[in-house]
């Protein structure tokens, strides 16, 4: 039984209702086995860094950097970096690793303000 009005769980759906709800609890909310009508889909890793330094000292602005499999290792394909990457993630170069960045503080119009002389990069790698 699950009584919460709403379940929020960083784990995903399919491991939530296959894993962590009993059988008998999942079964009653709809979330049997006969639920899960979508593939397993690729997972991502986060990573949050500070940085020493302002934007302008570090000379970053308030843009997504996205870093796509898409050189000549490629023939400068994205669809074929990608299928050679989600082929064999670890078998790839550096260069052809799907990745974005982002700098949340450049973003912030008080961040100067409230956090002189520091600055945050989001990195985002498939």
């Amino acid at each position: 039984r699950i009584e919460a009005p709403l379940v929020v769980c960083a784990s995903g759906f399919r491991h939530t209702a296959s894993t962590l709800l009993a059988p008998a609890a999942a079964s009653a909310a709809g979330l049997d086995g006969g639920s899960l009508r979508t593939g397993q889909s690729d997972g991502f890793l986060m990573c949050n860094v500070a940085l020493q330094g302002s934007a302008a000292d570090l000379g970053i602005d308030c843009t997504n950097l996205w870093l796509q499999p898409a050189g000549s290792p490629t023939g400068f394909s994205l669809d074929e970096g990608l299928r050679n990457y989600f082929a064999d993630p670890l078998g790839v170069g550096d260069a052809q690793v799907p990745l974005m960045l982002t700098f949340p503080s450049a973003k912030d119009r008080d961040w100067a303000k409230t956090s002189p002389g520091e600055s945050t990069c989001q990195i985002l790698a498939v």
